[in-house]
């Protein structure tokens, strides 16, 4: 509770669905709220859902859990232990099948950051598991941790990426990103008057009427 800065003493137990052998189980968990999730996803009564990711390799053919790097779980916060749902994101083609080292959500775009770390990859991905943009040759060793701080007026971003062996953050200035558009109308959700609503945006052009005629 970020109001009293005490725990709520609430456990959720994920084992039944992630697993792995030792230090290849769980390496990455963020929270996406319902309006950034696909259509039949976004009902959640916890107003979210925690997306978490796995370092194994898919094993094809076996259990349906063991089919993907990337879960969501769709828990109610308010009774410890209790998980409504969880289902799988798809691995993507061209993605690596293994060794995700963290995932990271951020509301301003809408993205999920998720990093690989023998493959030296970042691959921005929907909600839904489509690949958006997928960089290569990473410059730090042994990445474990990705965060951002966006730049609105710029519509950048600065990335943070943790080194595990270089003990160092990196830090990356001047990154491109695209900030969520909720309607879908071309207008980002900070430059939008209303990000919910197609027919009120600000590319819409208004006239006036000088002459008071009424048009």
């Amino acid at each position: 509770d970020w109001a009293t800065k005490v725990f709520a003493n609430k456990t959720w137990n994920l084992t039944g669905v992630l697993n792995g052998a030792d230090n290849q189980g769980l390496e990455g968990l963020t929270f996406v709220p319902n309006k950034y999730l696909p259509a039949g996803r976004n009902t959640s009564t916890s107003g979210g859902v925690f997306f978490a990711a796995v370092q194994r390799s898919p094993v094809a053919g076996g259990a349906v859990n063991d089919d993907y790097l990337i879960y969501a779980f769709d828990v109610d916060i308010n009774v410890s232990g209790r998980i409504l749902n969880w289902w799988g994101i798809p691995v993507a083609p061209n993605t690596p099948n293994s060794d995700i080292s963290d995932l990271s959500f951020h509301p301003d775009t809408g993205v999920l950051y998720v990093l690989y770390d023998a493959a030296n990859r970042l691959i921005e991905m929907d909600t839904s598991g489509r690949v958006i943009n997928d960089y290569s040759n990473v410059p730090v060793a042994d990445q474990e941790g990705i965060a951002l701080v966006t730049n609105h007026a710029a519509q950048t971003a600065d990335v943070y990426i943790a080194s595990d062996t270089q003990k160092l953050i990196g830090w990356f200035s001047a990154f491109p990103v695209r900030f969520y558009d909720g309607d879908g109308d071309g207008v980002h959700q900070f430059a939008d008057c209303d990000d919910t609503d197609r027919s009120i945006s600000a590319l819409q052009n208004f006239y006036l009427d000088a002459d008071g005629d009424g048009l």
